[in-house]
């Protein structure tokens, strides 16, 4: 993920690999910690074999501040973990209305 990356920002990929190959996986998503102790996780797909693959969507990223990221994946139903990622999204100037 790009250092700079901003609370409200929808235009954004986010990339987590593995080191584990993935394409029997039945189920991939991105599991999420929000600053504020929230949690909950998108639906990803598996890209180039051992990464999770995410395209953000718009109001995803509603908090500024660190959050925690984490690939998963079901395997012949086994559960796969990536590394937890610390990512901080920063505070935008002020929106166009």
């Amino acid at each position: 993920m790009s250092k700079n990356v901003f609370k409200l920002q929808s235009y954004l990929d986010i990339y987590l690999d593995t080191k584990i190959d993935l394409s029997g996986a039945s189920e991939v998503q991105v599991l999420y910690e929000k600053p504020d102790g929230t949690t909950g996780s998108w639906r990803a797909e598996v890209d180039d074999t051992t990464k999770v693959k995410y395209e953000g969507q718009e109001g995803d990223i509603d908090q500024s501040g660190p959050w925690k990221l984490q690939a998963y994946a079901l395997i012949a139903d086994r559960v796969a973990l990536g590394n937890i990622v610390h990512q901080t999204f920063l505070v935008p100037l002020p929106l166009p209305e």
